[in-house]
């Protein structure tokens, strides 16, 4: 009897990268009419010191909140709007039936609708998949709905979203010992001194003023004839 051939090693598995569907938040879009992303930076008016190409321009440049429109549709024959449930009907002789059928909402597109402005009034952060870029602490700053006679069958909405810029905070307990406490400006520690008494010099009297102004200006310009 001959032996099996030998048969050859399967390939190694491979990493797929699994793509999201377009979405807003947790609402999956049937159809994608049209995505448009918007970045912005303001730039000082104003001229900056430095040299050509090496002028710092950090402070007087601000990257201001990624925004992207949206406009997807959803139709009432989408996948999205179909399960199974599973019945049981009494038959005429009283024996039970088990029927298993395929079920859609009437109202998915009212529904889709409403999980939208629920989105928007909920005023949390969201994640948005598009084809081109994947953005974080997304808030929904826009929505429009058209109906018309091409859309009376069918849910067109434009979403417009706006990035939420997020940042973190830290807290320093100051010490209330003085001699523990720096100074902002200079981080040095601050010494404590201990009491410091002022001293007032007094002004001297309008008459006495005149008259040293008298004298000085005797002794710079003399009369004629006098030494």
């Amino acid at each position: 009897m001959s032996a099996f051939p030998q048969l050859p090693a399967p390939p190694p598995l491979q990493k797929v990268m699994i793509i999201p569907a377009r979405s807003i938040g947790t609402i999956v879009a049937d159809v994608v009419v049209e995505e448009h992303h918007e970045d912005r930076t303001t730039i000082t008016r104003h001229p900056v010191e430095g040299s050509t190409g090496v002028a710092t321009i950090s402070d007087n440049a601000v990257d201001e909140p990624s925004e992207v429109t949206l406009t997807y549709g959803w139709w009432p024959g989408s996948t999205q709007n179909s399960g199974t449930a599973t019945i049981t009907v009494t038959l005429p002789d009283g024996t039970p039936q088990t029927m298993t059928g395929s079920f859609s909402n009437p109202n998915f597109l009212n529904a889709v609708y409403a999980q939208l402005l629920d989105l928007r009034s909920g005023h949390v952060p969201f994640m948005v998949y598009t084809g081109r870029r994947v953005y974080a602490n997304m808030l929904i700053s826009m929505l429009s709905v058209t109906t018309d006679k091409d859309t009376e069958n069918a849910l067109i909405i434009r979403v417009v979203c706006q990035q939420l810029i997020i940042v973190t905070t830290t807290t320093f307990q100051l010490s209330q010992n003085p001699a523990q406490v720096q100074d902002p400006q200079t981080g040095l520690q601050v010494a404590q001194q201990g009491q410091q008494n002022v001293t007032a010099t007094p002004l001297p009297s309008t008459a006495a003023f005149q008259n040293s102004l008298s004298a000085q200006a005797a002794a710079q310009f003399p009369f004629p004839g006098e030494p």
